[in-house]
């Protein structure tokens, strides 16, 4: 069986000895432990900040680091993105150029360019020249993670960035972690389901017209970012599982003025999560599923699954507003 990370460190310092081994799949990964259980000290390892005495670290089939064939490689050359406990921004950059440091070694243009997008997908425009000190606390934990995200690692390391937050905040920030990824591959580093491919159609300021799996589907261009690729090319996207709706069979034919992006298929497989019920949904349409078995993850309440009957009844149709559906620009 092959992982995406493959994890063994020996470390031993004073009064403690980190002695870890493990290894994780596509998505998200965590580490549970009591304080000075070394879960810090297991990130500074695989960012490279910290030498293990002895090990092997590797990321999709690339070692970083093998205590026995003599293989280190620095910070930089790892393609790690690292959110600090308490971001660690530089004081004396502003916010644009703390968000940019990952890129120096690009092309000027490539590094301005890459900025600027996500420093949009962060929602901090307006705030490219203030320092962190004249940000709030939750703009700075944006930085951090723009910063983070903008080389477009191969792992993203949170060390409980979210914890200085007030709990508000910290909600409202961890439900936009999994919003706002820069890229395909970040999105799949975060855990995003649904991420899929399709081929554009047209694409203008505003709206971009694709075709998935035999479906011809709209999406919002971002006003403030608008992504033009060409007809023909390849597309990822994502849609987030809580934002497919069913439509319920006893109020007639959807109106295709409220119900966008319509398609029809059945419920191949469920989980049961307690409050909700994840549903694993294949499209009636021709050609192998997108995921698998299924296309897509619909995430519907409890209730909503009890209402509908969902147990018994397996086919339905569903709709998918625009605006539920997150195009990824190429990085």
């Amino acid at each position: 069986m092959s992982h995406r990370l493959e994890v063994r460190l020996y470390r031993r310092l004073p009064g403690f000895t980190l002695d870890v081994e493990w290894t994780g799949g596509e998505g998200v990964a965590a580490l549970f432990g009591p304080s000075g259980a070394g879960k810090t000290l297991t990130l500074q390892c695989l960012a490279g900040l910290l030498r293990p005495d002895a090990g092997r670290i590797v990321i999709d089939g690339r070692v970083l680091f093998d205590s026995e064939a003599g293989t280190d490689l620095p910070p930089q050359r790892r393609r790690v993105g690292y959110v600090f406990q308490g971001y660690a921004l530089f004081p004396h950059l502003s916010v644009a150029d703390n968000i940019g440091f990952g890129l120096r070694d690009r092309p000027r243009a490539e590094a301005r360019r890459r900025t600027t997008e996500v420093i949009a997908r962060m929602g901090l425009e307006g705030l490219e020249g203030r320092s962190p000190r004249d940000i709030s606390g939750g703009q700075r934990q944006r930085v951090a993670l723009g910063r983070a995200l903008a080389p477009d690692p191969a792992l993203l390391l949170l060390d409980e960035p979210l914890s200085a937050l007030d709990a508000p905040l910290r909600s409202s920030l961890r439900d936009e972690l999994r919003q706002i990824p820069a890229s395909e591959r970040v999105a799949g580093i975060v855990g995003i389901r649904n991420v899929l491919h399709g081929t554009v159609l047209k694409a203008t300021a505003d709206r971009i017209q694709f075709r998935w799996r035999e479906q011809l589907l709209e999406a919002v261009n971002s006003p403030t970012r608008s992504y033009l690729p060409a007809p023909e090319s390849s597309l990822a996207f994502f849609i987030r599982p809580e934002y497919v709706r069913l439509i319920r069979k006893d109020r007639g034919t959807p109106d295709p003025g409220h119900h966008m992006n319509l398609m029809a298929g059945r419920v191949v497989g469920e989980a049961d999560f307690g409050t909700t019920w994840t549903l694993y949904f294949k499209l009636d349409a021709p050609g192998g599923p997108a995921q698998g078995d299924y296309d897509l993850e619909i995430e519907v309440p409890r209730l909503v699954y009890e209402i509908l009957e969902i147990s018994r009844d397996r086919h339905w149709q569903l709709s998918i507003h625009r605006g539920s559906i997150h195009v990824l620009p190429s990085a």
